[in-house]
């Protein structure tokens, strides 16, 4: 007999629940998660719900739910919603679910123990993968240090042979130093929007299967990879900028490094060591005004959560929709800008077939200062041990005197 686990949130139209309910088999048993207050009611006018239970405050679910849920065949947690569909930011025309905004229904389904969500709708079913949330790394490694290694071309002075058996955090096409140095890192992120939508294949088929790997929630949907761990990336609101060790939410910054940081701080390293990050840019920047998009987010901000900015946004989404050529092609740099190495690698940018948006140093520099402050106040070490860096947020250590 087939099990089906279903969630119904408080506060959310149970009409969905009922329909999906009705073209369920008469020999399915329905074990029905919600504290709704129609909940009840649903259950005993539809003969596949067998049980109805009220999760516990606490995120855990009753034991006889527990025990249904250890003798299933299926961990997916069904949760009837329907996802709105946003354009893509960088692939015009294409579109992809709009899951930010239900993260906190992913941290109950992973909380409980389920691994997979569905969301159903009208014979629509959007399925996410939850192999991991932050959750499942807070204070994993406690007072151990770790190292945080950016793509910069000064790995190469490294003998990063020494990192083998240290806790390690890479991020995007770090895989490449991989064969020379011999080992793959503990863990891997990516942040970048323009390269998760044009280069998540690729990142699919070369980081490491047994690597844990953090990405935005919201690609979430459409970036498949083995031990994912999708997190919640929002902008501060009382703030231009924030630093984060929650595991519910880490912050928006302008590098991917600003993000792996807040997750070694969430999991208790200390200290964080840089290695990799040289913070130093020799790109030529047609038709990039960094000064116009600074002065557009700092506007975006402001105005973000009112109505005009989300009627706004609504409506620029529905035009993206309707015209395929809305977007326009963002200013991008590839191997024919940079006048020094940009990478450690030359293969990094692949000859120039390889395309990055602009870094900002600027804002990337106040994040890192936000985070400097951070550690200050919490009592933990970040380090930078780049030999020649630009970054001057952090104390600077020598990489041999570590060993």
């Amino acid at each position: 007999m087939k099990t089906e686990f279903v969630f119904l949130p408080s506060g959310h139209d149970p009409y969905l629940l009922q329909c999906w309910l009705r073209g369920l088999p008469d020999e399915a048993s329905v074990w029905l998660l919600s504290d709704h207050e129609q909940a009840r009611d649903i259950a005993e006018s539809h003969a596949a719900v067998c049980n109805h239970f009220v999760p516990d405050g606490d995120g855990t679910l009753p034991r006889q739910v527990q025990d249904a849920l250890a003798k299933a065949d299926r961990t997916a947690l069904v949760i009837p919603l329907s996802l709105n569909q946003i354009p893509m930011r960088y692939r015009p025309g294409n579109l992809m679910a709009d899951l930010a905004p239900h993260y906190d229904l992913l941290q109950h389904a992973w909380a409980w123990g389920f691994r997979e969500v569905r969301f159903v709708a009208h014979q629509n079913e959007e399925r996410v993968a939850l192999p991991y949330l932050l959750d499942a790394f807070h204070n994993r490694h406690r007072g151990q240090r770790c190292f945080l290694v950016g793509n910069g071309p000064s790995l190469q002075q490294l003998d990063m042979t020494r990192l083998k058996n240290e806790i390690t955090l890479g991020s995007n096409r770090c895989f490449l130093g991989y064969e020379s140095w011999g080992f793959p890192f503990t863990y891997w992120g990516c942040y970048d929007k323009f390269q998760i939508e044009n280069y998540h294949d690729i990142y699919e088929a070369h980081v490491p299967t047994d690597t844990v790997k953090f990405f935005p929630v919201e690609y979430a949907p459409i970036v498949n990879m083995a031990n994912g761990c999708p997190i919640n990336s929002i902008w501060p609101e009382k703030t231009d900028r924030a630093f984060s060790a929650d595991p519910t939410q880490t912050y928006v910054g302008f590098t991917v490094t600003y993000m792996l940081l807040q997750i070694a701080a969430c999991m208790g390293c200390d200290p964080i060591i840089l290695v990799g990050t040289d913070h130093r840019y020799n790109l030529s920047r047609r038709g990039y005004s960094r000064y116009f998009r600074r002065f557009r987010r700092r506007v975006a901000r402001q105005l973000r959560g009112g109505r005009v900015y989300e009627a706004t946004l609504a409506a620029q989404r529905a035009w993206k929709k309707i015209d395929r050529g809305a977007v326009h092609a963002p200013a991008l740099w590839s191997t024919q800008d940079a006048t020094h190495p940009t990478h450690f690698t030359a293969a990094y940018t692949d000859g120039g077939k390889n395309q990055f948006l602009p870094p900002e140093p600027e804002e990337a520099e106040r994040d890192f200062d936000c985070a400097h402050a951070w550690a200050q106040a919490n009592g933990v070490q970040i380090q930078n041990a780049t030999p020649g860096t630009a970054l001057k947020s952090f104390p600077r250590i020598n990489f041999d005197d570590l060993f």
